[in-house]
């Protein structure tokens, strides 16, 4: 079971690093869909037998996507779009401007900035919940969980307000973060090490 989070959590992390001309495929129920960045850059919604139901155009430079909650979002470098698959259209447009790294999960899209600056956005409506300015080295999603690594610490953010729930020690260079609510995989100094979180916070606190 621990081996199957971490090939979730690795196979998650390919995904949002997928190269920018690369077609990345999500399926959802009885649907699957697929952005494409070729010739026409669109994204496109197929029955389960593959055959063609829409497609609509979205931004040139789109790298992948996101669906879940009935929702469905397509992300470039530039901006995120959420598109209506009942009227084939775009609901809305979240601009990215200066953003190193990017969280799509629901219940909230959290963006990294190369100022360590980090943003909440509403899943489903794009609307900005909070803005956190941080000395973070990098930020890591662990299932729903977010995580910010400064030194020699990470430190759990709620997603809906941006207050620290839980602080960790850590030392190291920490290059990865993977695992869930109740076990972390840490890649540092080319080594993968595991934590329990509720043992190491309970720790933290003694």
């Amino acid at each position: 079971m621990l081996l199957f989070r971490i090939l979730i959590g690795l196979f998650l992390y390919i995904v949002i690093s997928t190269p920018i001309n690369a077609q990345t495929i999500a399926g959802y129920k009885d649907s699957y869909f697929q952005v494409s960045n070729n010739r026409d850059s669109k994204v496109c919604e197929y029955d389960k037998k593959y055959l063609e139901k829409w497609c609509i155009e979205v931004p040139k430079d789109s790298r992948g996507l996101y669906v879940g909650f009935k929702q469905l979002l397509v992300y470039s470098n530039e901006s995120i779009q959420m598109i209506d698959t009942i009227r084939k259209s775009t609901k809305w447009t979240l601009p990215l401007t200066n953003v190193r790294k990017l969280n799509i999960k629901f219940p909230a899209i959290i963006t990294f900035s190369n100022d360590s600056t980090l943003k909440g956005f509403d899943y489903f409506t794009g609307y900005e919940l909070w803005t956190k300015s941080s000395n973070y080295k990098n930020m890591f999603q662990a299932g729903v969980d977010v995580w910010g690594v400064s030194n020699n610490v990470i430190e759990k953010l709620d997603v809906f307000s941006s207050e620290i729930t839980a602080k960790i020690p850590v030392k190291g260079n920490i290059t990865n973060i993977k695992g869930d609510s109740l076990y972390l995989f840490i890649e540092k100094d080319g080594e993968l090490f595991h934590l329990n979180v509720v043992d190491e916070i309970g720790r933290a606190h003694v």
